[in-house]
């Protein structure tokens, strides 16, 4: 009884663990969808800033040659488009690297859930094994004191039948 008692404490204490397990698998997975709309945020982004550099260029060659302020603040302009371009680019890079490893967390993660729910099957199997064991020995021991009880009375019966011919043998000489 005590090392059933054990066996459901410590199935209690990994239900736990495998709850709070499912909780972070189901966070890894909204994190990777925010990762994945990040993603899609800043190549929207990054589409348009090379629209945007695209339109700058054509500006630019449009732009007379007379009119070099106008062409110095386009550079300017261009510049900085790039800029950002290479900036978004970066950070999609990194957007994509860490999406590929919150992947590998919550795979890592399933899979431990996985095993730690076999562990559960397995401890819950062995649970049903002990309690059949204990019933069975609860019968084995009921059975023991009924055959206990009769063989008392029957000593009984015999210890008294004893008696009486020891009684009777002792008349008989006397």
């Amino acid at each position: 009884a005590a090392a059933l008692r054990d066996l459901q404490g410590l199935a209690d204490v990994r239900q736990a663990e495998l709850t709070a397990q499912e909780g972070l698998v189901r966070r890894l997975t909204q994190d990777l969808a925010e990762g994945a709309r990040a993603a899609q945020a800043q190549a929207e982004g990054l589409v348009r800033k090379e629209e945007q550099i695209h339109e700058l260029l054509r500006e630019r060659e449009r732009t007379a040659k007379g009119q070099s302020e106008a062409v110095g603040r386009l550079e300017r302009r261009l510049r900085d488009a790039e800029t950002a371009k290479e900036e978004l680019m970066r950070q999609m890079s990194t957007t994509a690297h860490k999406m590929e490893q919150l992947q590998c967390d919550r795979d890592d993660l399933a899979e431990q859930l996985a095993r730690h729910a076999a562990d559960r099957d397995r401890r819950d199997a062995a649970r049903a094994a002990a309690d059949e064991e204990l019933q069975e020995a609860k019968k084995q021991a009921a059975l023991a004191e009924c055959v206990r009880h009769g063989l008392e009375a029957e000593l009984k019966r015999l210890r008294a039948a004893m008696a009486e011919q020891e009684r009777a043998l002792h008349e008989a000489v006397t």
